[in-house]
């Protein structure tokens, strides 16, 4: 028995998805699933960005046949042009619903509907409570503002559980709300001693040594401080043939930084800084352990699942949902702390039956709870509940 009549395409729900724009992260990974792998019978998304960079959003529309606006061009366009932008398409293509994915989008979302309306607004919400001196006044201004115009939004859809519940506790009231974890591509996170062999051989560490790894933005609220000193305190234990690798850009100062720091006496000729890179699940198998080291911010680290699918144990700091995700999968450790980071890794190297547990457990975990299919399902059955 069918549970929906199909309608004609013109009497589908018509859905404007707004992100700034599909360079990099784990968020423009899971709208790059969705556009892809949506069930286009019931509902039609239409993706926004505000900027093209890498003509990303371009290829993916092309690929996959759907309706793409982009608002700026390679440079992301300022306030003024992102509002009267987003407001004529808006009001041009008379949307049933707008899905918007970052605090400051969800509130030009909200503010666009008082003017124009009526339609549903649908906010994304990716990630955990920063503290209230990373963005500064603006930041400040946004966190004030976003518990009084919440009423407003129809729908909010979390990735996170921690994410939603400290929202709530900041006063933040959608009319309904909804998890809704991420998807891991299985297809392209798996394990392949092969893709660890050619990893290695590339690198040139030889067959021996332990390898950790960390995959991140290279932003200071990540982690790579805390990283690197408790690479520090493992080496100078003169116990295992460690190497590190990090993968990852981001802020050239930092960066610098923090090569200087791996650059040091005790880590110097053991770190192996690759940058962005687009084969991230062949470098997974060339690991270990998988840290992510991450002090605040993290809603669904993605890194997780991926190395979880990978069957890559992972060590992890208590932040976001990364606990729900890992359970009897990895190890959890205090956020902020270099000694904790080290001990968790002191205990994987010297228990390599509870490693084994891990990697056995990781991936059916991920295949059973955490699939791109059943993410994509949950979102667009959740969509179409709009009115």
């Amino acid at each position: 028995m069918k549970l929906f009549s199909v309608p004609r395409v013109d009497e589908r729900k018509r859905i404007l998805l707004v992100h700034p724009s599909l360079t990099t992260g784990g968020t423009e990974r899971q709208v790059g699933y969705l556009m892809k792998h949506y069930d286009r019978s019931y509902i039609e998304l239409i993706l926004v960005v505000f900027a093209d960079p890498k003509s990303t959003a371009r290829r993916l529309s092309e690929q996959h046949k759907f309706k793409l606006f982009i608002l700026g061009g390679v440079v992301q366009p300022g306030l003024i042009e992102r509002v009267v932008g987003l407001y004529r398409l808006v009001k041009n293509e008379k949307p049933t619903a707008v899905y918007t994915l970052l605090a400051n989008t969800n509130l030009l979302n909200v503010f666009i509907s008082f003017v124009i309306g009526p339609y549903s607004v649908v906010w994304g919400l990716r990630g955990s409570k920063f503290s209230t001196s990373r963005f500064g006044w603006k930041g400040n201004l946004v966190t004030w503002v976003t518990p009084f115009v919440s009423t407003r939004v129809d729908l909010l859809i979390s990735n996170t559980i921690t994410g939603l519940d400290e929202h709530k506790r900041c006063g933040v009231r959608p009319k309904k709300s909804v998890v809704i974890p991420n998807g891991i591509d299985d297809t392209q996170f798996f394990p392949s001693k092969k893709d660890r062999e050619v990893v290695r051989t590339e690198l040139g560490i030889d067959s021996g040594a332990l390898v950790i790894g960390m995959v991140a933005r290279v932003v200071d609220w990540k982690g790579y401080d805390y990283f690197l000193r408790a690479a520090e305190l493992l080496v100078s234990q003169k116990t295992f043939n460690i190497k590190f690798v990090c993968v990852g850009s981001g802020e050239r100062v930092l960066e610098n930084k923090y090569k200087k720091m791996s650059e040091e006496p005790l880590l110097a000729g053991r770190c192996y800084w690759l940058g962005e890179r687009g084969d991230v699940g062949k470098i997974i198998n060339a690991m270990d352990i998988l840290t992510v080291a991450s002090i605040e911010g993290e809603g669904f680290p993605n890194i997780i699942g991926e190395a979880m699918a990978a069957g890559v144990p992972v060590v992890s700091t208590d932040i976001g949902d990364a606990g729900y995700l890992l359970r009897d999968a990895g190890l959890v450790v205090e956020a902020a702390s270099a000694e904790a980071i080290y001990q968790g890794w002191v205990t994987l190297l010297t228990r390599p039956e509870l490693r084994t547990s891990f990697q056995k457990d990781a991936r059916k975990r991920v295949l059973e709870s955490y699939s791109v299919s059943e993410s994509v399902s949950k979102t667009v059955s959740t969509l179409l509940q709009l009115q």
